[in-house]
């Protein structure tokens, strides 16, 4: 794609006369390298050997203020068991978002415990996300045999292996119901 400057414009003119995107794909740092390119952004495999200034690269790097971009995982939560909210909320408490932070995005990026990122407008310190605490995970009041409803009950559109079983049914049917955890595990274990 060629952006050619605006010679219409009613400000000062861009310096470039064009600008070359090229949308063919490739590895960009390597098309940087072999000067087959002018710009590229610098992803995490080639980051910490950029960032040392023994590297003949590190004299490029230019850095750009932070942006607001936000990963998640989604799931559908019209479907086991992803639509039980205690689950989703044990799920929300098993994830330490500040590893993934450190290890994964080597530190340059921000978790957010909201759908807002810090900084962002309409973002408020009040509001409380939930962190990390494997604790209260397990403490979570979710249905455990969810799994084994999904893989195994008679009548549930993930049972692929179309396993078939009146007990299981039975059981599952059963711990369904059951609200103390100790008990409703207890039934599938039988």
């Amino acid at each position: 794609m060629v952006l050619a400057r605006n010679e219409n414009y009613w400000g000062k003119h861009a310096y470039l006369d064009n600008v070359v995107l090229n949308l063919a794909g490739g590895v960009s740092m390597a098309m940087y390298e072999n000067d087959e390119i002018d710009i590229t952004g610098v992803g995490l495999a080639d980051l910490t050997r950029v960032q040392d200034p023994t590297e003949e690269l590190n004299k490029d790097l230019v850095r750009v203020p932070p942006h607001f971009s936000i990963s998640y995982v989604g799931f559908n939560i019209t479907e086991p068991p992803f639509d039980d909210p205690k689950f989703r909320q044990a799920l929300n408490y098993a994830v330490d978002k500040q590893l993934i932070s450190e290890q994964v995005y080597s530190d340059l990026v921000m978790p957010a415990y909201g759908i807002l990122p810090p900084g962002f407008p309409g973002y408020s310190d009040e509001v409380e996300g939930i962190g990390y605490d494997p604790e209260k995970g397990k403490a979570a009041t979710c249905r455990v045999e969810d799994f084994i409803d999904i893989l195994f009950y008679s009548e549930s559109s993930g049972n692929h292996g179309k396993y078939s079983n009146q007990e299981v049914d039975r059981r599952v049917e059963q711990a369904r119901t059951e609200q103390d955890i100790i008990r409703r595990v207890s039934v599938t274990r039988r």
